[in-house]
């Protein structure tokens, strides 16, 4: 399965599209480059809720949000400050893995511009993201990149259960690209010294995100506050490299992910046990491995099981120690899979599809398991 990045927030001019006003309502406005592009009521749907979470957190908006739903692909330009139409959607990132631009916020001098972002769909974590951003900025709060981008990416962790944004915070992308590949103390540096209206690099712009979330995760958790004020005052801004190498090292040490699976997945809340599998299986290893198998044998709601399962089948062969404890966690998976149904038609179409495509497959291969994975998407994309 293909790394599947978090959203990138582009500070960006704005652009000769002519666009045309597809609705307006209570807060916001939806806006399209093409006449019949989109179809109004998913992003309704998304929107709302993904709006009413960032008010929740940071306030009202003062101006109407103006979104802006992209015709196709976009890629970040070099110097970081703007984004060019691309036939891919995935951008190859200097010494890392590929990212892919989901959305991004114009940035201006004028407050009452700063609610205009633009998105790829309607998707709620990209659009709570992307209104995170319009949100700072109309305090035109003169932040350093990587702690807005470390904001929105804490806030934008999660997912809408039983009509309600629920977080989870550690982020499974920036973990495990950080783990894999840290940036040295000098790049550590240029990372904290930019500004929303730096020129960056595309992978300098990447590393703030990265950074971003996993420098305001460790506030997060240290201060055990949901304000980002807080988070802010916490930082040691006296001696910034060194605080930051400090909370990296805490972060990024190997029993993290692991112990926040444990925690959340015994959660009463299946909200928070789903919100915490979300984007799991990058974290690959026979310790999740064990830790997910363990509580799919304990797990009774059938969306959760069906997360587990699919986190567990996407997760190749490096959850398990050996073939042998391979192919359990795989007849387990096959087995939760078959004995929990969905209610929503094309979920449930999607999982038979999986289990047959699994029939013939070995464990961790199979390209058409992969396929049908594309229509089970919220319970392993992130």
């Amino acid at each position: 399965m293909s790394w599947r990045p978090l959203t990138i927030l582009i500070l960006a001019t704005a652009g000769c599209a002519t666009w045309r006003t597809v609705g307006s309502y209570e807060g916001w406005s939806l806006h399209e480059a093409s006449p019949n592009l989109i179809q109004e009521d998913p992003w309704r749907v998304q929107v709302e809720p993904a709006k009413a979470a960032v008010e929740a957190w940071l306030g009202p908006f003062q101006n109407p949000v103006q979104i802006h739903a992209l015709a196709g692909p976009v890629h970040l330009t070099e110097d970081g400050q703007g984004v060019v139409h691309a036939a891919e959607a995935s951008q190859p990132v200097a010494g890392m893995h590929q990212t892919e631009v989901r959305g991004y916020h114009l940035q201006g001098t004028d407050p009452s511009q700063a609610g205009k972002i633009f998105v790829r769909d309607p998707s709620l974590p990209t659009l709570v993201h992307e209104l995170v951003h319009a949100r700072l900025a109309e305090d035109q709060n003169k932040l350093p990149l990587w702690f807005e981008e470390g904001v929105a990416c804490l806030l934008s962790d999660g997912l809408m259960f039983e009509e309600h944004w629920v977080r989870d915070g550690f982020a499974a992308w920036p973990w495990a690209e950080l783990h894999a590949r840290r940036p040295d103390g000098l790049e550590l540096q240029d990372i904290l010294d930019l500004d929303s209206m730096s020129a960056s690099s595309v992978r300098q712009n990447v590393l703030a995100h990265l950074v971003g979330w996993a420098l305001v995760f460790d506030l997060w958790r240290e201060t055990r506050s949901d304000d980002w004020n807080t988070w802010y005052a916490a930082f040691d801004w006296k001696h910034p490299v060194q605080d930051a190498q400090r909370r990296l090292d805490r972060v990024l040490s190997g029993p993290v992910p692991g112990e926040w699976l444990r925690a959340r997945l015994t959660s009463s809340n299946g909200g928070v046990r789903l919100a915490a599998l979300r984007g799991a299986w990058k974290l690959a290893s026979p310790e999740v491995g064990a830790i997910l198998l363990g509580a799919l044998e304990m797990e009774k709601d059938p969306e959760v099981r069906i997360a587990l399962a699919v986190n567990l089948l996407a997760s190749g062969t490096q959850v398990a120690a050996d073939g042998g404890g391979l192919l359990h966690i795989h007849e387990c998976a096959r087995t939760a899979l078959s004995q929990s149904s969905l209610p929503v038609l094309s979920e449930a179409l999607a999982v038979r599809a999986l289990l047959l495509a699994l029939e013939d497959a070995a464990p961790g291969e199979g390209a058409h398991a992969r396929g049908a994975l594309e229509g089970l998407r919220r319970f392993w994309d992130e």
